[in-house]
């Protein structure tokens, strides 16, 4: 029972150190996989056109004001974007755009009898702008603040409601529920007006930008449009004076404020950013072996003996004991037992030898192996005397005085843990018992 609990317990260690060793060697690979692929961030990438959609809504401000005077209550518009950084740093960005949208506004007026104006105008706007990023002072985080100035051709053609479906004016019971249809130009509409649909503007942008992904942002902005004209919504003061002083309905209200300032308009934007064409800013390179310089845990060396753990077969090669190249004690004469602990270094090949190195003669080895054989008592004794034993004992008689040693407990009798101690001793060479012997204190130990 005692050799099968010896065993359990063997095998258990074995199959524990076989687990530990196989977790070391998967961080180990684990360490090199890490180590030989290597992210790098490419020096000077190429940055390509980043393409934006936006949509928004455009309020203007001018002489006959946007409805409510609010950037989410005017006219829906569209715009499209491309942009590309201009330095190193990232500090600065071009940007080319098209917007497209209207704006619009209404004015009444009632002194007894009502005057009506109102206007649609759809703009286009073809432009350009130098914009800065803040990355230099916004270098880390997602949300990026932003600031650009540009210059932008604009195309206008203003539209009113103040004829109704017969083609007349609106009378004063009815300008105050337009059909909402802007389909007259008021150029065409009152000849004597002779303004240009072309001029320029200075759109002036600000606002936040968010990383979704390396390539894909979304920008939160509102672009206020200075432009060069005072006729986007048809009212002027050199317009007012015409359209009042011909016979034509409608009338432009006396009370309506009219000055010579420049027209403007907001456009409030969300924006959707795709980076499709720009170099990678990293990737991955496989190196063909690795620098193990800087990496403390290979360079590790547990049992002091030369070789770092990382090649290291024998991790725990005891203080003092000569190595191999693998990190494992020497053993010049190839016997199995490593030089540290073999008092014959000089063994000669194919030699069986005890846990000490010293080789086994012939005899002691025949002992050796029998020792634990599970033979009958009979069969052992006619295989001691087959083998030129002089002395059998047939029963059990007056223990040998040359024995008594072996009787460690007194006892008159030898049991197996003593025999097993008398063959280790004898194999040691820690007792005087001779090969002969010793094959007389197993014929005593079966007679028992």
């Amino acid at each position: 029972m005692k050799h099968i609990l010896k065993k359990i317990v063997f095998a258990t260690i074995l199959i524990a150190g076989a687990n530990s060793a196989m977790a070391q060697q998967d961080e180990l690979e684990e360490i090199w996989r890490k180590n030989l692929r290597t992210e790098v961030q490419v020096e000077n990438p190429t940055y390509r056109p980043v393409i934006g959609i936006s949509s928004g809504f455009l309020t203007f401000w001018g002489d006959v004001q946007n409805m409510g005077n609010s950037s989410l209550l005017g006219n829906s518009a569209f715009k499209v974007n491309l942009s590309g950084f201009i330095d190193k740093k990232r500090n600065f960005k071009w940007n080319v755009f098209w917007l497209n949208g209207q704006i619009s506004g209404r004015f009444i007026e009632n002194e007894g009898a009502f005057s009506y104006i109102n206007f649609k105008t759809s703009v286009n706007q073809f432009g350009a702008n130098l914009e800065y990023t803040f990355n230099s002072i916004f270098r880390k985080g997602k949300f990026h603040p932003f600031i650009s100035v540009g210059f932008a051709p604009l195309n206008f053609s203003p539209m009113g409601d103040f004829i109704d479906k017969d083609g007349k004016p609106y009378t004063a019971t009815t300008i105050l529920n337009p059909d909402g249809k802007y389909e007259t130009n008021l150029k065409k509409y009152y000849k004597d007006l002779s303004y240009g649909e072309n001029t320029f503007s200075i759109p002036i942008d600000a606002g936040l930008d968010f990383a979704l992904h390396d390539r894909i942002g979304i920008r939160l902005g509102a672009s206020y449009n200075i432009t060069f004209s005072d006729e986007l919504d048809n009212v002027s003061p050199k317009t007012a004076s015409i359209i009042n002083s011909g016979t034509k309905e409608p009338k432009v209200p006396t009370t309506l404020k009219i000055n010579s300032k420049k027209d403007s308009y907001l456009f409030t934007y969300l924006s959707l950013n795709f980076d499709l064409f720009s170099d990678r800013k990293s990737y991955i390179i496989t190196k063909l072996a690795m620098d193990v310089e800087n990496e403390p845990s290979l360079q590790s060396d547990q049992d002091f003996d030369g070789v770092l753990d990382p090649g290291d077969d024998c991790p725990d090669t005891p203080a003092g004991a000569k190595v191999n190249e693998n990190g494992c004690p020497l053993d010049t004469d190839t016997d199995g037992i490593p030089d540290y602990l073999d008092t014959d270094n000089k063994t000669a090949v194919g030699s069986t030898v005890n846990n000490k190195g010293v080789a086994i003669s012939k005899d002691d080895f025949s002992i050796l192996d029998n020792q634990f054989a599970a033979v009958r008592r009979e069969d052992a004794r006619i295989f001691l005397s087959n083998n030129g034993r002089k002395h059998a004992y047939k029963q059990k008689g007056q223990m040998p005085d040359k024995f008594r040693s072996v009787d460690t407990n007194k006892d008159g009798d030898i049991s197996y843990d003593e025999l097993k101690r008398a063959v280790e001793d004898f194999l040691d060479k820690k007792s005087s018992f001779t090969v002969d012997e010793i094959s007389e204190i197993y014929e005593y130990f079966f007679a028992q």
